[in-house]
């Protein structure tokens, strides 16, 4: 029921990136675009977008879904702002702005939106298609017309400096401020909440100590090369992998830089050219919704700076833009007056393509059938990265494979550069030992995680569990004074998993099931106690309201 969501989510989008084709089709006036009407070039976007292989990590991946939710407040924010755009109705612009705020709460992509917006107002005129072809006059200037008509006078349309069919001026018009005010407001108050909600979580920026001209050519090249990397993805997706680690080099910054010169002369040749507003928009939509993105590579906020779950919202600018350049080719190369044929031709030519994506879909959504299956496909896509093979090795793990587990952390170990991720190898390592009966080997892995991070809980209180099987053994063989040192030693480890961590209910258990087993019963029960209180429903907190009553053990 869970993976159906997303699923359902990426029906929305798919079905507004369609309507959105369709929309800035219906706002321009196109001359020499046959009779497709913009249905063709809208479908192939919003077939395309269905089946793109790049999707998969979205929609296959529960967690990925905040992407897809996210693209459905994202697209019909752009919607219901170019409906405004047109009709002049402020409750499109009030919707748009909701949308919009909608967007930012699920994903910081939906940032996004406030670049485009302002795109959007310079490519448009105020009551007009998309370049100034068509006039949409609003309420007001219908009845001054039917009034105007009935004294025989000129209305609206005929008014003096009101534009009409055939301007490219493009203004910003009147009511800019309440436009860009009220989707500015929805973005103050994403970044109000974000900032309450992360308050003293931290700032998650790395940076790297470098001179004010390398700091230069560190940023551009990770920027453009970011942005390459994205824009290969989109055209030719393998080989792909759920993780990505290093950045491209200089051959796809360059491919960027020239693609980015390109864009730009478009976009300035379409903002003059009549009928050309829909591919400026789609173009925008592209590049305002991957630039929150390039932000995650720009500054290496994540482990991952790169991710293919990132292309979701931008593709569907990216496939309008190539739907509708479709279309136009079938109109300029195809007989006049045979719509059907163009038409018929650009289903060909997106039957073409969508077929073997949706092949490839298929393929790839089995990586995501489970974590082992994930992973280990993880691994051989980055063979020298920690973190595929310390969670190939958790996947072992949880399917008993002790000594595959163990490897796995090893390898981890081996690859990882940075002092937290060598810290959880090392305690995986360890418990993988625990597993295994290796406790010597296991307490000198939870010293080694505790030496990488002296903060970190979890080895204390895997080090204590593992002195207690000492203890046992120790016992066992008649050694008592050992035993004692162990038993110590474990209480100690406990005191210290809780003193960094006071929310460890499975520290205060064992802590509060050995303290009763020496007879300080008293301080047993109050850690048992905070057990029930803070994990009532666990496993824990039903084991802990067991001894409490002094049930015996089932």
């Amino acid at each position: 029921m869970y993976h159906t969501t997303p699923v359902l989510w990426h029906a929305a989008a798919t079905v507004l990136v369609f309507l959105l084709g369709m929309v800035l089709t219906r706002m321009v006036r196109l001359e020499g675009l046959g009779g497709t009407g913009g249905l063709a070039g809208s479908a192939t976007a919003g077939l395309l977008f269905a089946v793109h292989p790049i999707h998969t990590e979205s929609v296959a991946w529960m967690a990925g879904r905040s992407d897809v939710v996210c693209a459905v407040f994202f697209l019909g924010s752009v919607l219901l702002y170019l409906l405004h755009r047109a009709t002049l109705n402020r409750a499109w612009l009030l919707a748009a702005a909701a949308a919009a705020l909608g967007a930012m709460l699920c994903k910081e992509t939906g940032v996004g939106v406030l670049l485009l917006v302002p795109l959007i107002d310079w490519m448009t005129t105020p009551g007009t298609g998309l370049g100034g072809e068509e006039r949409v006059l609003s309420r007001a200037e219908r009845r001054a017309d039917q009034r105007a008509a009935a004294k025989g006078g000129k209305g609206a349309k005929g008014a003096k400096g009101a534009p009409g069919a055939g301007s490219i001026r493009h203004p910003v018009g009147k009511g800019w401020a309440l436009r860009w005010g009220l989707v500015a407001a929805a973005g103050l108050v994403y970044f109000v909440v974000r900032s309450s909600a992360l308050a003293g979580s931290g700032s998650p920026f790395r940076t790297e100590k470098l001179g004010l001209v390398e700091q230069l050519v560190h940023v551009t090249q990770r920027a453009l090369g970011a942005l390459g990397w994205y824009l290969q993805k989109l055209v030719w997706p393998p080989p792909q992998s759920a993780f990505v680690a290093e950045m491209p080099g200089w051959p796809t910054v360059l491919a960027a830089v020239a693609v980015i010169a390109v864009s730009a002369v478009l976009l300035l040749k379409w903002r003059e050219w009549p009928g050309w507003g829909r591919e400026a928009v789609a173009m925008g939509l592209f590049y305002a919704a991957l630039a929150p993105s390039l932000a995650i590579a720009l500054f290496s906020i994540s482990e991952t700076p790169l991710a293919e779950r990132y292309l979701y919202i931008p593709s569907a600018g990216a496939l309008l833009l190539f739907g509708f350049l479709l279309e136009r080719a079938a109109a300029r190369w195809l007989p006049v007056g045979r719509p059907a044929l163009q038409q018929g031709a650009v289903a060909v030519v997106a039957l073409l393509i969508a077929l073997p994506a949706a092949a490839a879909t298929a393929q790839r959504a089995e990586v995501w059938q489970s974590d082992l299956a994930f992973w280990q496909d993880a691994v051989v896509k980055a063979p020298r990265q920690g973190i595929p093979h310390l969670h190939l090795g958790i996947a072992y793990a949880t399917q008993g494979k002790t000594e595959d587990a163990a490897e796995q952390y090893k390898l981890a170990l081996q690859y990882y550069d940075d002092r937290e991720g060598r810290a959880k190898a090392h305690n995986n390592l360890g418990s993988a030992y625990l597993r295994l009966e290796r406790y010597e080997e296991a307490v000198e892995q939870f010293k080694g995680a505790l030496v990488q991070d002296p903060e970190y809980a979890t080895p204390y209180y895997n080090w204590a569990l593992a002195s207690l099987y000492l203890a046992q053994k120790s016992r066992r063989e008649n050694r008592m004074e050992e035993a004692q040192r162990r038993y110590g030693e474990a209480l100690a480890q406990l005191q210290r998993a809780i003193e960094i961590n006071p929310r460890y209910p499975k520290a205060h258990l064992r802590l509060g099931m050995e303290l009763m087993t020496i007879g300080r019963v008293d301080e047993g029960r109050s850690h048992l106690q905070q057990v029930v209180q803070m994990a009532p429903a666990s496993s824990e907190g039903i084991e802990a309201r067991r001894i409490l009553a002094g049930e015996p053990k089932k």
